[in-house]
């Protein structure tokens, strides 16, 4: 453990890989908390009531876990979603108008 009112940046990020790699789970679950307000238990309903699935395409997470689908200009959290369908979803939200030029490029080049 560090010692109280110790600060060295360098000794903290030994620290924390070390915490991090005798608990990877601890890391993810922090960042959940601090970013989404989503205890672990809270997440681990979630996925449950999912059965495991991202909840557009319906697939299993691949190597990472779902990912904790949000709204960006209130940040409540919606649902659960692979990477694949969090990433898409980010740009589609962002730019409204390219799922409509996605539709036509893809018409446009179909047998």
């Amino acid at each position: 453990m560090l010692q109280v009112g110790y600060w060295d940046p360098e000794k903290v990020r030994e620290h924390n890989r070390k915490r991090y790699a005798d608990n990877p789970g601890e890391r993810v679950a922090y960042n959940r908390r601090r970013k989404y307000g989503l205890a672990p238990e809270t997440y681990d309903a979630m996925r449950a009531q999912q059965v495991g699935l991202c909840a557009i395409c319906g697939d299993p997470p691949g190597k990472k876990s779902l990912a904790v689908d949000h709204c960006h200009k209130t940040g409540k959290v919606r649902e659960l979603l692979c990477i694949r369908c969090n990433t898409t979803l980010g740009g589609i939200e962002r730019f409204p108008d390219s799922l409509a030029r996605f539709a036509a490029y893809l018409a446009k080049h179909s047998n």
